[in-house]
């Protein structure tokens, strides 16, 4: 019996190179997979008859191809900045607890960094949602669009219902929500980023693998029924009356309403739209990494600190 540690050949990433890969992973990832959110968050907020093919086929006839990718100027420019400050708060917290030691983080330290990724990434995704949300939904009752792009929807917002009511409702349900997925998340992908390239995947194939089972893995209920809530608190019409005090009474009226089955309607597709866009991402962040990497910027890819200890030779 031997043991082995791997340890980082290169220096630890600096905060600034995290956000930077992470920010253009985030913008470019989830482009071609958007049209499953669109379809998600109509399947979230109709009846719950009402299947996913008929959605689509209603959106293409009445409203245009088009329709499918509304609202994606404010997610592709707000997912680029979400991530990047995802990844900002992972390198910081982990920096923090490992104070410039070379070991690996302990579980109870993955979940606490998870957990602060999640909820920092909250104060710039619920305001990013939430006019998405807006933008996919508006056309339920009405085919005239009231905004004419997500800008204008977000300014509009701002300026009739202020910044909490206007681009933080549902802050509540975004914490619930991004805290739990978050520490799975990262959990997920370190440890299945680390089997498949100890079985010699395909170099390029690992983060897209790594990525996508992680991303399926957090758009699973209960996750997936914590964003259900948070989609129709971010969507409710301002129309003299609130329907759902919040949360709770969110979940309570929803369940009386349509039963449980409310709470997973539309998973298979963000499940599917979860495998694509997290696939992207990790994959862009990778190459993003190696590029600095080869460029001699210092950076290194994620999971360069893992150490292998005990391994029989």
């Amino acid at each position: 019996m031997a043991s082995k540690s791997r340890t980082p050949s290169t220096p630890h990433l600096a905060p600034h190179l995290e956000l930077l890969a992470g920010t253009v992973a985030g913008t470019f990832g989830i482009v071609p997979f958007y049209p499953l959110d669109t379809l998600k968050s109509r399947l979230q907020t109709t009846s719950p008859t009402t299947s996913p093919f008929r959605i689509l086929k209603t959106m293409l006839q009445t409203e245009g191809p088009t329709s499918l990718y509304r609202g994606c100027l404010s997610p592709m420019l707000g997912y680029g900045l979400i991530n990047g400050s995802v990844f900002l708060s992972r390198s910081s917290t982990r920096s923090l607890l490992l104070n410039g030691s070379p070991r690996p983080l302990k579980i109870s330290e993955e979940i606490l960094v998870g957990a602060s990724s999640g909820f920092w990434s909250s104060f710039i995704r619920c305001p990013v949602e939430r006019i998405k949300s807006v933008m996919q939904v508006k056309t339920l009752r009405n085919i005239e669009s009231p905004y004419s792009s997500s800008l204008e929807c977000g300014r509009i917002l701002l300026k009739e219902h202020g910044v909490v009511r206007g681009l933080y409702k549902g802050f509540g349900s975004t914490v619930v929500r991004e805290v739990p997925q978050y520490i799975f998340y990262f959990l997920a992908y370190d440890n299945m980023k680390r089997k498949l390239g100890a079985e010699k995947f395909n170099k390029d194939l690992v983060p897209v693998l790594a990525g996508g089972v992680s991303g399926v893995m957090i758009w699973c209920p209960p996750f997936y029924s914590f964003d259900v809530v948070k989609t129709r608190l971010q969507v409710e019409r301002f129309e003299g009356t609130v329907k759902y005090n919040g949360f709770w009474d969110c979940v309570v009226k929803s369940y009386k309403e349509e039963g449980v089955r409310v709470f997973y309607r539309g998973a298979g597709l963000a499940q599917a739209r979860a495998f694509g866009v997290h696939g992207s991402i990790f994959l862009i962040y990778e190459k993003c990494m190696e590029g600095m990497g080869r460029l001699e910027i210092g950076a290194e890819p994620r999971g360069g600190t893992t150490q292998i200890v005990g391994e029989v030779e």
